[in-house]
C-alpha cells in the first residue's frame, strides 16, 4: 500500500513541476518579440502613419456621423422597391361620441348583510337592471347604494337616483299597483290531434 502511495506523491510532484515549467515557458515566449520570416517585429520598417499612431491613445473614443449623413438612406430607403420613401401615414382625428343623458329611475333598493343591491329602470330600454356596488351599466357605474338613495358616477360626473314615493291612493279606490316588470304573455300549448 505504502508503494502506491509513494508512487502517486512521485507523480504529483513530477506533475506539479510540469506545470510550473509551462507557465514559465509561456510568459518567456509572450514577453519576447515576434519574429517573422527570421526578422524581429522590431526591426521592420514602419510606416509614417504608424508613427503618429503609437504617439497616440490607443483607444480612440466614438463619434457618431450626423444625422445629415444619412439623408440619402431615409430619402430613398435601400430595402423598399422602387427605393420611394414611405406615405407618410394620415393624421386621425378624433372623433368625440356624443354622451348619452343618463335616464335611469331608482325602482327600490335591497340591502342585505351581504350586498346592496339597486334596483333600476334604463328608460331608454325600458329594462329593468339589478346592480350592486361597484357593478357598471353604459360606463356609469353604482358607487352606493343608501336606504333610499343610489349614487352613480362616470369619470368626474356624479348622479344622485331617489326612490320616488308612491301616491297615496284616494280615499274609496283600491291602489293601482306599479309593477316595474311586465310578464311576457305566453301562448297556450299547442293541440295535437289524436291526444
Amino acid at each position: 500500500m505504502s508503494g502506491i502511495r509513494g508512487y502517486f506523491n512521485g507523480m504529483t510532484l513530477m506533475l506539479a513541476l510540469f506545470s510550473v515549467l509551462l507557465v514559465g515557458l509561456l510568459s518567456w515566449q509572450w514577453q519576447q518579440p515576434m519574429i517573422i520570416g527570421g526578422v524581429k517585429q522590431q526591426d521592420l520598417p514602419v510606416e509614417a502613419g504608424a508613427k503618429d499612431r503609437s504617439r497616440e491613445s490607443p483607444v480612440q473614443p466614438f463619434i457618431a456621423p450626423p444625422l445629415t449623413s444619412f439623408n440619402e438612406i431615409t430619402e430613398r430607403p435601400l430595402f423598399t422597391e422602387g427605393r420611394l420613401p414611405p406615405e407618410k401615414p394620415a393624421e386621425e382625428v378624433a372623433v368625440k361620441i356624443p354622451v348619452t343623458p343618463l335616464r335611469l329611475s331608482l325602482e327600490g333598493v335591497v340591502i342585505t348583510p351581504q350586498s346592496r343591491i339597486a334596483v333600476i329602470t334604463d328608460l331608454q330600454t325600458n329594462e329593468l337592471l339589478r346592480l350592486a356596488e361597484g357593478m357598471s351599466h353604459s360606463d356609469w357605474k353604482v358607487t352606493k347604494v343608501e336606504k333610499d338613495t343610489v349614487t352613480i358616477t362616470r369619470g368626474k360626473q356624479e348622479t344622485i337616483l331617489a326612490l320616488q314615493p308612491e301616491e297615496e291612493p284616494a280615499v274609496g279606490r283600491e291602489p293601482k299597483l306599479k309593477l316595474p316588470y311586465h310578464a311576457p304573455k305566453r301562448r297556450p300549448p299547442p293541440i295535437i290531434p289524436g291526444r
